[in-house]
């Protein structure tokens, strides 16, 4: 009496692919996403410290660093699959400041406005400005102007800060 025996040869996932985010400070962190069938999620290396299950993994991370996940698939009855390193990176946003916050002038004059903290600058509105980008501007206004500058960093993260013009003798 013969029985009949099963093999069932199940294959060995791949190991997924993860996708790296970069981000600047402030902004909202997308989730972290692999591909496969049943990724799993691991905070070391050794894939110790499981954090989640699921293509996609919120890390609830808003500080500024560079952090490192490590994705493996798993399928029943396969060991793990190799592991992807997946890197989320919160860039800082520069402190972009102006050599004051408001200035008196009298109508004809200007006042040069300088900012810092930043590689590149843009002044709005352009009124009054004998140009718009650089850390430097003169601010010729003929009525009060609150100008603002966007400053960017190394990293292509931005701020503002703004600084208001009074031209003395003219009504607001």
């Amino acid at each position: 009496n013969a029985e009949d025996v099963v093999l069932t040869i199940i294959q060995m996932p791949s190991g997924p692919v993860g996708t790296d985010e970069t981000v600047c400070y402030g902004d909202t962190v997308p989730d972290m996403v692999a591909t496969g069938s049943n990724p799993r999620w691991y905070k070391d290396p050794a894939l110790v410290i499981l954090l989640a299950t699921g293509n996609s993994y919120s890390t609830g991370i808003t500080a500024v660093g560079t952090y490192k996940f490590y994705v493996t698939d798993k399928v029943t009855g396969c060991p793990q699959s190799s592991s992807d390193t997946v890197i989320l990176t919160i860039n800082p946003i520069p402190l972009v400041t102006i050599n004051t916050y408001n200035t008196g002038i009298n109508l004809g004059d200007s006042v040069e406005l300088i900012a810092y903290n930043a590689v590149t600058y843009s002044w709005s509105p352009s009124t009054g400005l004998n140009t718009t980008t650089g850390s430097k501007v003169l601010a010729s206004p003929i009525t009060n102007t609150t100008y603002t500058v966007t400053g960017t960093n190394e990293y292509g993260c931005t701020n503002t800060a703004s600084v208001t013009v009074v031209v003395k003798g003219v009504g607001v």
